[in-house]
């Protein structure tokens, strides 16, 4: 699972799921979905991970695999292992 832990953090740090599950409750934070890939960065399907990004929430969210899905699908789910999507202005 990909987390974020500080305020100046650009790319997210890598966990387990019990370990990120912990984190969560500790504070720690996901990471926002960025549409394209950049070199070097942590991407997912065409998406890429971003601490501490900038821009506009769609209340859509991807999966481990870079696919979006629904609201629905994450509150079922639960929440981890899906990254909230933002738009750039």
């Amino acid at each position: 699972m990909f987390l974020c832990y500080s305020k100046f953090q650009k790319a997210p740090g890598v966990w387990s799921q019990g370990q990120a599950a912990e984190l969560l409750d500790a504070g720690y934070y996901k990471p926002a979905a960025l549409r394209g890939n950049i070199e070097g960065g942590t991407n997912i399907g065409p998406f890429h991970l971003e601490c501490n990004a900038t821009g506009t929430e769609t209340q859509r969210f991807i999966n481990r695999n870079g696919e979006l899905v629904s609201p629905a699908i994450v509150a079922a789910a639960g929440t981890l292992g899906f990254y909230p999507v933002r738009t750039l202005a």
